[in-house]
């Protein structure tokens, strides 16, 4: 079997550092051994064998250990970027704002002014629905600019999201169906080899949960009288998407509600079909610990390795590239689990009645790792442990650092608190923290987080992992995107421009951080497994028009690394055309010119004449990049409005039936007092308007209903209506001014 990929360490392994981590977890050994039983020499060759004494002595037993398959990957190097120099801006501070250049241009009020004198910026609410249109209005009005990373990162997701779904489109959503119809009917094959043995019922099994597939992808299908009811019981809950309620293919409980199609899925027919069909093969798992379950892995393992491989790792390994490896078992783990205890040349024809190897598969089963995420451990009596809920999944979700950090920071990780309560939905501060933002953690202990029982123990062994585990970010984009944002978790100290030196502009950047966070988690909703114009107006005038970057140079350096692998690997995978290489690399080129600009700002240099010319322009960039990911012909004139950047995902699902809503609304105005060739200067940009709530899981929120309920689109009546609005967290009230 070819495997035309580059290896390299699987992105789960790398990630298992959660259950070595905090308390109540696994260690996940590379590869497992255990005595076996005295009879399965027969059984197959495909393991390493060692003799050994057995514990009476005397006697000898054979020792076979799983050979654990590596997973492949394409992200193989890490998006990195080091700033090594000493930043070295003059502080200053502002007694009199009349001293700051362009005050006399925008009216502030008294509690504005306050704001800027204390902190030397300030950020309020805008009615712009898209990030260039600050930018664009400050160019045609010869304003200065502030270049955020809020923008730049924005744009990012802009592309992101515009290639997965071109990505899916184009290729994903005809392979997924192809490959429903092969495993369809190889385990239709199966199923009339296996009937009259005690695989019947896995094969029968196999076939309902393929029918599903087949529905949810469209197109022709076949429905056996054998599946019927399962097979329509399944799909009209998923249709329903209304609760969670037990599975008649698997007999195990579902979460339905995670079928509401959302993200960018909703409203396209294709997309919508390809999201189903896709949560349907990560969410449902097949439980090691039920004898039968486990055989329907194992026959689903075998028609991947006769007939569907090439068609399954294809969609595998693209979406793995985009939003990282599953940390569930699968085909690699069982495909070398088979190997050891059939033999490498074994088909079904050597299952029915071969007790010897169905007794070795399952105990080196055993030893395979479970889950990081949502891992259910049992204590046993000679203090090892054991996760119950290790499962086969087809297309398992998405392992992420971030998942894994909500997974021991809830309940039952964490216990109650001192009033007696459980933490079942986490925060996003909590991601924050353990990537290391004292600020971060020091708002979740005055919300009262760190009251919970094994919180601040468990904190801390995350953040500690997380810093010494740099392959966390090497083998995905979404792995990227997360480390290219980590600096904003960084206190700012002397020699940096003094607005950023505050600690309010630590809350700042955590905003900023979540915002980003959030377009991350909705572009990537279906993969990622939860815990539960013309550029126009060349008129310089007489006002100084020179503005400021935001002075992060290793987001900056990181971003032009991300944009090059993400063009770099689509590449690979033959699913990109010239235009979009072309634009992520006009990309990277962009976040270069802000890397250089940086530097200089740092140094305390004054630009050149063209570095400021592209700050002035910075908004027609970043309105092409809109355009071209925006609109599916980029010749039509829009507006932003049209086209609102507000967006909303779940992130966690309480059991109890809530979920963690982020939301990102309107972008914001950010003003700032910054040294703009040797004076104090008020620049103005966009930056992210983010929220966090609760929800009920029956009604997860989509795009369109989020932007309704803020007001930002017609409701079903034809009006705006803000009624319902939600608030902003906390603690960005002490650098907002709420008009």
């Amino acid at each position: 079997m070819k495997r035309q990929y580059k290896a390299v360490l699987a992105a789960v392994l790398a990630a298992s550092f959660v259950l070595s981590a905090c308390g109540g977890r696994v260690s996940r050994p590379e590869s497992g051994s255990r005595p076996l039983p005295q009879d399965t020499e027969t059984a197959g060759n495909n393991a390493a064998e060692n003799t050994q004494p057995s514990q009476e002595g005397g006697s000898t037993q054979t020792v076979r250990e799983v050979i654990h398959a590596e997973r492949p990957a394409i992200l193989t190097d890490t998006v990195s970027y080091t700033y090594e120099e000493t930043p070295s801006v003059p502080a200053y501070s502002v007694s009199d704002l009349s001293e700051v250049a362009n005050m006399d241009r925008v009216y502030f009020n008294d509690a504005e002014k306050a704001l800027l004198k204390e902190n030397l910026f300030m950020v309020e609410q805008s009615y712009s629905r898209e990030f260039f249109d600050v930018y664009e209005d400050n160019r045609y009005e010869n304003f200065p600019s502030f270049v955020t990373v809020d923008s730049l990162m924005h744009t990012y997701h802009l592309y992101f999201s515009n290639l997965m779904k071109k990505t899916e489109k184009n290729y994903l959503a005809e392979d997924i169906a192809e490959l429903s119809k092969t495993m369809w009917s190889a385990c239709a094959a199966q199923y009339e080899q296996l009937k009259g043995t005690e695989w019947e019922d896995a094969a029968k099994r196999n076939v309902a949960f393929f029918t599903v597939g087949q529905m949810l992808s469209g197109g022709d299908y076949i429905l056996l009288d054998d599946v019927r009811d399962m097979a329509n019981a399944d799909y009209e809950a998923i249709m329903n998407h209304s609760s969670l309620q037990t599975s008649a293919v698997t007999g195990q409980e579902v979460d339905f509600t995670q079928f509401i199609v959302r993200g960018y899925y909703e409203g396209d027919e294709q997309l919508e079909r390809y999201f189903r069909t896709m949560m349907w093969y990560g969410l449902i798992g097949f439980l090691q610990n039920d004898e039968d379950l486990e055989r329907s892995a194992v026959l689903m393992t075998f028609a991947l390795k006769d007939d569907g491989f090439e068609d399954w790792n294809r969609v595998y390994q693209i979406t793995s590239f985009f939003a990282g490896a599953s940390d569930d078992l699968g085909y690699y783990e069982y495909e070398a689990a088979l190997d050891a205890a059939y033999g490498e040349d074994a088909d079904i024809s050597s299952l029915a009645g071969n007790t010897a190897s169905w007794s070795v598969f399952r105990l080196l089963a055993e030893e395979l790792r479970g889950p990081a995420v949502n891992a259910n451990v049992q204590l046993n009596a000679d203090g090892s442990e054991t996760v119950t809920n290790k499962a086969f999944r087809f297309m398992g979700q998405r392992f992420t650092v971030d998942a894994a950090v909500f997974s021991n920071l809830t309940s039952p990780q964490v216990g109650a608190n001192s009033a007696g309560e459980k933490r079942g939905l986490p925060d996003v501060l909590d991601v924050a923290a353990a990537m290391g933002s004292e600020k971060a953690y020091e708002l979740l202990a005055y919300q009262g987080d760190t009251d919970y029982a094994r919180y601040p123990e468990n904190m801390q062994a995350l953040k500690e992992q997380i810093a010494s585990s740099g392959e966390l970010w090497e083998l995905s984009l979404y792995g990227g995107w997360l480390h290219t944002l980590s600096p904003l978790l960084e206190a700012k100290g002397e020699g940096w421009p003094s607005f950023m030196t505050g600690e309010e502009w630590q809350k700042k950047d955590l905003e900023s951080f979540a915002g980003s966070y959030t377009e991350l988690k909705h572009d990537t909703v279906l993969y990622a497994k939860q815990n539960m114009a013309e550029m126009g107006g060349d008129d310089y005038s007489a006002f100084d028009y020179r503005g400021y970057v935001e002075p992060e140079p290793v987001i900056y350096g990181r971003f032009v690394s991300l944009a090059e692998k993400t063009a770099d690997g689509l590449q690979e995978f033959d699913c990109v055309d010239y235009a979009d290489i072309e634009n992520l690399n006009r990309l990277a080129d962009m976040a270069s010119k802000l890397l250089n600009i940086s530097v200089k700002e740092l140094r305390n240099e004054t630009l050149s004449d063209e570095e400021y010319t592209f700050i002035y322009e910075y908004g027609g960039y970043l309105e092409h990049f809109w355009k071209d990911a925006v609109l599916s012909d980029p010749n039509e004139r829009a507006k932003s409005s049209n086209y609102p950047s507000a967006l909303v995902t779940d992130i966690s699902t309480d059991a109890s039936g809530t979920v963690l809503e982020v939301g990102t609304g309107n972008p914001s105005t950010i003003y700032v007092i910054a040294p703009v060739a040797g004076k104090l200067t008020l620049c103005s940009g966009s930056v992210f308007t983010f929220y966090q709530f609760e929800q009920p899981m029956a009604d997860r929120l989509t795009d369109s209903s989020w932007r309704q309920m803020m007001g930002i689109e017609l409701g079903s009546d034809n009006r705006y209506d803000t009624s319902s609005a939600i608030s902003q967290p906390w603690w960005t009230d002490s650098y907002r001014y709420v008009k």
